[in-house]
C-alpha cells in the first residue's frame, strides 16, 4: 500500500491515505504521527467523557465519530487508524481529518491550537481567532485574494521556540467559507465545491500558501457587536488578551476534559506575553472588508 508524506500542523505524517490539500513532508527521521486504514470500534470502553461525535478514554484515547462509514480512532497524538469505506468522499474525510481529529491529536501532544486562522504578511504571521461564526476564515481569505499567503484555517498550531519566540505551522491549503462571504469576496458559491455533505460551507483552494511555520507578529480577536456603527480596533493586555479561553483555544472542552487546563492557561498567558493581542469589533451584518483590512494592515505596521 501506498504511504504518503505530509505536514500536519508543523507534524511529520506518514498516511496510507491521500490528502491532497495537506502540504507535502518528507525529509530525514521517523514520521511524528502515523495514519493507516483499519477496523475502529464506535465505542471506548471504558469512556470518561462521551458525545455523539467523540469518545475519551481514561488515558486520553479517542474515537471520532463522523458517522458509520467513517470513524477515526485517535491514541497518543501519533497512532491514527482510519475505518472508512469507498462511498465516503476524500474531501469530507479530509475536512473532519484536520478539524476535529486535528485537534484531538494537538491537545494529545500537548499542543496549543488556537482557533483561528492565519496568514502570512511581510514574512510573519498574523492570526484571527474568535468563536466559530465570526469571520476568522472570511478576513484570512479576504487578505489571500490581495496575494497575503495563507497559513492555516480555524486551527493553528502555536509552538514556541527556544527563545520564546511563538510560531504557527502551516495547515492545509483550502478556506471554508459561507455562501454568503464567498459572495462578499467576488466569487459564486455554486462555483466553489462543498467540504461535507448536507452542509453550506464552500471550499476556496486557488490561493497562495505557506509550507513552513512563520513567527506569530500579532493575534487580532474578532467580535461583533450589534450596537456598533463602525469597526473599531483596541489593544489588549494582560488577562483581557487571553481570557475568556473558550474563545482562543480549539476544542477546549476537549482539553480540558483531557486534563490540560493548567497546561493551556500557562501556554495562552506565555502568548500573551510575547506578541501584541488586539480586538477588532465590527457591527453584525455585511462587513466592510476594505476597511477592516486596513485596520488588521495597521495593527500588523503598529510599533
Amino acid at each position: 500500500m501506498n504511504e504518503y508524506q505530509y505536514q500536519y500542523y508543523g507534524y511529520k505524517l506518514s498516511s496510507e491515505v491521500a490528502f491532497p490539500m495537506l502540504p507535502p513532508g518528507g525529509g530525514c527521521g521517523d514520521p511524528d504521527i502515523r495514519l493507516r486504514l483499519g477496523p475502529v470500534s464506535d465505542r471506548l470502553n471504558p469512556a470518561v467523557w462521551s458525545s455523539p461525535f467523540l469518545e475519551i478514554g481514561e488515558d486520553g484515547e479517542a474515537i471520532a465519530k463522523v458517522s458509520d462509514r467513517l470513524r477515526f480512532r485517535i491514541v497518543g497524538g501519533s497512532e491514527i487508524v482510519l475505518d472508512t469505506d469507498s462511498s465516503q468522499s476524500s474531501i469530507e474525510t479530509e475536512t473532519h481529518f484536520t478539524s476535529l481529529v486535528a485537534g484531538v491529536v494537538l491537545h494529545q501532544r500537548h499542543a496549543l491550537p488556537l482557533h483561528a486562522s492565519a496568514v502570512s504578511i511581510d514574512g510573519s504571521a498574523v492570526a484571527f481567532a474568535g468563536p466559530s461564526g465570526v469571520g476568522k476564515s472570511t478576513f484570512a481569505s479576504a487578505l489571500a485574494l490581495q496575494g497575503f499567503p495563507l497559513i492555516a484555517d480555524d486551527v493553528c498550531r502555536i509552538q514556541f521556540a527556544p527563545n520564546g519566540c511563538p510560531t504557527v505551522a502551516p495547515g492545509p491549503s483550502r478556506l471554508r467559507l459561507w455562501p454568503d462571504m464567498a459572495k462578499a469576496l467576488g466569487r459564486d458559491p455554486e462555483t466553489l465545491m462543498t467540504a461535507r455533505s448536507h452542509h453550506p460551507k464552500r471550499v476556496l483552494t486557488d490561493v497562495n500558501k505557506e509550507t513552513g511555520s512563520l513567527p506569530l507578529r500579532a493575534l487580532i480577536r474578532l467580535s461583533l457587536d450589534v450596537q456598533a456603527s463602525a469597526p473599531k480596533l483596541e489593544r489588549l493586555t494582560g488577562p483581557q488578551s487571553v481570557m475568556p479561553i473558550d474563545e482562543l483555544v480549539y476544542r477546549a472542552r476537549l482539553g480540558r476534559t483531557m486534563g490540560r487546563q493548567v497546561e493551556i492557561f500557562k501556554q495562552l498567558t506565555e502568548l500573551g506575553a510575547a506578541i501584541r493581542v488586539y480586538r477588532l469589533t465590527r457591527p453584525d451584518g455585511p462587513p466592510d472588508l476594505p476597511r477592516l483590512v486596513e485596520l488588521v494592515r495597521q495593527a500588523v505596521h503598529e510599533g
